[in-house]
């Protein structure tokens, strides 16, 4: 790269740290996710707000079985004895 590009801040190559708190920032992406779904799919605004933070819950908990599912079987994979 040049050395002008070079010292400003490129959150790509070097994101702001986060100190193991990255998966927090799942909750506002799915949060801003279901908000744009709900602004094209709701049909009476009136429930809107309720539905969007009903999918927002959902979705959350979903991604949370989803990654205990993914921790168990990679656990029970590290218990299967190395081959080779």
């Amino acid at each position: 790269m040049s050395d002008s590009v070079s010292g400003y801040w490129q959150p790509l190559l070097s994101p702001l740290p986060a100190h193991g708190y990255e998966w927090l920032l799942l909750i506002p992406i799915v949060v801003f996710l279901c908000i744009a779904y709900k602004a094209v799919r709701c049909e009476h605004m009136e429930r809107f707000w309720r539905n969007t933070f009903q999918m927002a819950g959902v979705m959350v908990v979903g991604l949370g079985v989803l990654a205990a599912a993914g921790w168990v079987v990679v656990e029970l994979l590290a218990m299967l004895p190395a081959s080779g």
